[in-house]
């Protein structure tokens, strides 16, 4: 995955590599690089090996480790890293670590995550309502987005997030043609789209969205 200037590979079934904008990312070798201009394997000692996802906000990331601990480091400027403690995460650093982690994505200021029971956590930036908290600017620590328990996946993006339940049903909620009816406009919480699933994957940009189901079907 990549950020702004930076971007990170699970390599293989071990390792983890690293390459771009060093900000925050002080790993061993790297600690006066400020470009890294080749992919680079972090040190082991980061617990970096064996991820099982990662998602990437502006300048660092946030990941399922091979326990399903989360963890995160790079910037904290726009609080998508949690806790609010500093504003730059040099060490990986645990998030939650009372819970275990099954999905994870980030916007560029803005990270939300589905525990292993299926409740949905998000934290950072609410800037055109991505986290789908209402009359929130922004959150510092992780919050449920409600009391739902059977969220399955988390799509984080710009403006807007959309979720996949265990159903296959797809929900949106930020700014923009979300497919749940009406004009373009802000969905304050999470909001079924329209059409039936069961649906797999979404991707969408400043002006569309791309959404995939289960029967290969795009739309």
């Amino acid at each position: 995955g990549k950020t702004d200037g930076s971007c990170v590979a699970l390599y293989g079934d071990s390792y983890t590599a690293f390459m771009g904008h060093n900000m925050g990312l002080r790993f061993t070798s790297l600690i006066n690089e400020e470009i890294v201009k080749t992919p680079f394997i972090i040190d082991s000692n980061y617990r970096l090996n064996n991820l099982k996802d990662i998602a990437q906000v502006r300048f660092g990331f946030v990941a399922i480790d091979s326990n399903s601990n989360l963890i995160a480091w790079g910037d904290n400027t726009y609080g998508a890293l949690t806790n609010g403690k500093s504003s730059v995460y040099k060490e990986p650093i645990n998030i939650m670590p009372d819970k275990l982690f099954k999905d994870i994505s980030c916007g560029p200021t803005s990270s939300l995550a589905i525990d292993e029971y299926g409740m949905m956590w998000v934290w950072g930036d609410n800037s055109a309502n991505r986290l789908g908290l209402k009359d929130v600017e922004k959150e510092i620590k992780p919050v449920p987005i409600n009391n739902d328990t059977d969220w399955e996946k988390v799509f984080a993006l710009k403006n807007n997030s959309y979720g996949i339940k265990k159903d296959g049903s797809l929900w949106a909620w930020g700014y923009g043609y979300l497919g749940v009816g009406g004009e373009e406009s802000l969905v304050t919480k999470p909001t079924k789209v329209k059409e039936d699933g069961p649906w797999k994957k979404v991707h969408s940009t400043d002006n569309h969205t791309l959404a995939l189901k289960e029967d290969g079907t795009l739309w």
